[in-house]
């Protein structure tokens, strides 16, 4: 081997432990932004704002955010928006075969069971954090609860052709 190649291996481990630590300091005094990466925060199991659905004997409840899309049904839950308090909309599984949707203003509120629909024809009760709408139906008692602040004034709920 040549005197050169040998002074090169030489050389090259100093610069490389140089290279190194310059970077290293470089990076713990700030000259160097390096972003971190942004972990998606999905919260709590179930995390989300909550209703309970009380239908005769049978409880469901939820935790819901996000948003949804409900169309063709032609009562006032046609709705494309957020889920839960935003929305003042609400989803869930009554059966595995039958889906619920509930959708509240401050004067009324609907329940779609399946094809059977429930109209609420006042406002809830209860105050933030417990807004409750109850009533007994000709073929069942429902019973809403939402862990909601009292949504805005607004006019009853309409179907969307009117």
């Amino acid at each position: 081997m040549s005197r050169g190649g040998s002074d090169r291996r030489r050389i090259r481990p100093f610069a490389v432990a140089n290279l190194a630590t310059i970077v290293t300091l470089a990076l713990l005094s700030g000259c160097v932004h390096i972003p971190s990466p942004k972990i998606p925060s999905f919260g709590a199991p179930g995390s989300g704002d909550a209703a309970t659905f009380v239908i005769d004997d049978s409880t469901i409840s939820v935790s819901q955010s996000g948003s949804i899309t409900v169309s063709g049904t032609g009562t006032p839950l046609d709705y494309s928006g957020p889920l839960g308090c935003a929305g003042q909309y609400f989803e869930a599984s009554y059966t595995e075969n039958t889906d619920l949707d509930f959708r509240y203003g401050s004067q009324d509120a609907y329940i779609l069971i399946g094809n059977d629909l429930y109209h609420f024809a006042s406002g809830p009760t209860g105050g933030a954090g417990a807004l409750r709408w109850d009533e007994e139906f000709d073929d069942r008692a429902i019973s809403v609860t939402v862990g909601c602040p009292p949504p805005p004034s607004s006019p009853p709920l309409e179907s969307p052709s009117g």
